[in-house]
């Protein structure tokens, strides 16, 4: 990724938060000057730009959030020309799963790019803002248990046990654990592991994950314990209506 679009996003993100350079660095924790030199001439790396990423999301700073995403995958080598996929870790996408939900996706899309009353898209903006805001906290707590299992995974290469790794990298060493459990059965295919988490987030059964990821259900119950912040309250609540309302439907029958 070009350097400068990695600073440009910097820039940007200040000023989306309305902040002067001095308010900034007081947010991050540093120095002004470290500040002004990742806006002009030397961008942020690592842990920074996870940093970056959390605080785009947590304000609705969506396009800079990508960016700064995209770099430090990119520095890591977990996405490009040298990886197993171009884009491992793309945001959530929801494909329709059947001819209804399609033909809502497209009218939402066509009131989107052709409606006349500028107050319709609006309205259409108000209601959807709950659901994108809870869509991206989903997004960014799946892309923070990545970078953790890539810390982990990088200290128990040198043979580090969990407790070891605690103190390095904070965090408990039971949490450490489950990453130690998954890294036994996906390795570093961290791809597959973020997917993982989706699958969780989005409430698919345990079974189901099981055998798609090759992993024991223990390992999938060990996740659910140790990432809370995976359980989205819209996406519950969404999923508890769901299995209220079949169970409605098998009452009838």
């Amino acid at each position: 990724m070009p350097q400068n679009e990695i600073t440009k996003a910097v820039r940007s993100l200040r000023a989306g938060l309305g902040d002067t350079q001095q308010q900034f660095a007081h947010r991050l924790g540093m120095a002004i000057s470290t500040v002004v030199r990742y806006e002009l001439s030397r961008p942020p790396r690592g842990k920074v730009l996870a940093d970056l990423e959390r605080l785009a999301v947590s304000n609705g700073c969506f396009r800079e959030a990508a960016i700064f995403r995209n770099a430090f995958y990119e520095e890591f080598e977990l996405c490009g020309a040298g990886s197993a996929s171009p884009t491992p870790f793309p945001y959530l996408r929801l494909a329709p799963r059947d001819d209804h939900e399609e033909e809502l996706v497209q009218s939402l899309l066509w009131a989107a790019r052709y409606s006349e009353s500028g107050t319709t898209l609006q309205n259409i903006e108000k209601r959807l803002k709950n659901y994108r805001l809870a869509k991206a906290q989903f997004e960014a707590a799946i892309n923070d248990a990545a970078i953790e299992f890539l810390l982990v995974d990088l200290w128990a290469a040198d043979g580090l046990a969990a407790e070891d790794i605690a103190e390095r990298v904070g965090g408990t060493p039971e949490r450490h654990k489950v990453w130690l459990a998954v890294r036994e059965t996906l390795g570093t295919d961290v791809p597959s592991f973020r997917a993982l988490l989706q699958g969780i987030g989005l409430g698919e059964p345990d079974t189901g994950l099981a055998a798609s990821f090759q992993v024991p259900i223990s390992t999938i119950g060990m996740l659910k314990k140790n990432l809370p912040e995976l359980a989205i309250p819209i996406i519950n609540k969404a999923l508890h209506e769901t299995k209220a309302k079949q169970k409605k439907r098998r009452d009838r029958e």
